[in-house]
């Protein structure tokens, strides 16, 4: 008995293992996506409560940024309205321009 697989199997001559065909490129390919396939399968099971364990363990963190930000924005915005007040006052520009008139030029028929 010949040790070495039939000659279907075989690779041509001049074939090495780095320099792959189409086909061992879609035999490999096809072997990783029923691997993937199989292990999606098998840990379909175990996604929900994973997902609403996630849910559960981040909530109290973003809840806490949340809060941290809110109390930011309370103490930035009277300093921030206060800048702007002042630079406004600095530039000698009043707050509110008189409204005057503007001149009619031509009467509307």
């Amino acid at each position: 008995m010949e040790p070495s697989p039939p000659w279907r199997c075989r690779r041509p001559p001049g074939r090495e293992a780095m320099n792959p065909t189409t086909s061992d490129l879609v035999e490999e390919a096809s072997a990783w996506a029923l691997g993937g396939g199989v292990l999606t399968f098998a840990l379909f099971p175990f996604a929900l409560p994973i997902l609403l364990l996630t849910v559960v363990l981040v909530l109290p963190f973003a809840l806490a940024g949340l809060a941290i930000a809110l109390v930011v924005a309370v103490v930035a915005a009277p300093i921030l309205l206060v800048r702007r007040l002042r630079s406004a006052m600095d530039r000698g520009a009043p707050a509110d321009p008189p409204q005057t008139p503007l001149p009619i030029t031509q009467e509307l028929k």
